[in-house]
């Protein structure tokens, strides 16, 4: 059986590359990295393998709230993969507005607080651990 893969969704390559190192210190899973809403949901289709996804939703293409959605709408198991939502917008109601999309949590960028980041991608992975089991 693979390794368990978090998926990081991000079209800025340092954001990215600096999210995937964040993951990768985790030591949980493998870290994979792609830029564009496209490539990840090809990837979740192709791979069953994907446990977490952490989701810009401001992506040029193909936004994140719409990758969210179509996520949602996958037959079972896919669907049901957690997905850590990021954006740039931090008012008060853009956590409601990325959960509504499908998403289970939410951050702000800038992802500063690598331990909030790292947490949260924890408390995921291990939720989803409970409801497989």
């Amino acid at each position: 059986m693979r390794t368990k893969q978090i998926l990081v969704v991000e079209s800025h390559a340092a954001r990215r590359q600096f999210l995937a190192a964040q993951l990768r210190d985790l030591g949980q899973s493998e870290v994979v990295e792609v830029a564009t809403g496209p490539e990840a949901l090809s990837l979740i289709v192709r791979e069953p393998v994907v446990a977490l996804v952490v989701l810009d939703m401001q992506l040029p293409d193909l936004e994140g709230w719409e990758v969210a959605r179509r996520i949602r709408a996958l037959p079972v198991p896919e669907r049901d993969i957690p997905i850590l939502g990021f954006t740039a917008h931090a008012r008060y109601d853009d956590e409601q507005k990325v959960i509504a999309a499908g998403c289970d949590d939410y951050i702000a960028k800038p992802e500063s607080d690598c331990l909030l980041l790292k947490t949260k991608v924890k408390q995921l992975l291990a939720q989803r651990r409970v409801q497989q089991s």
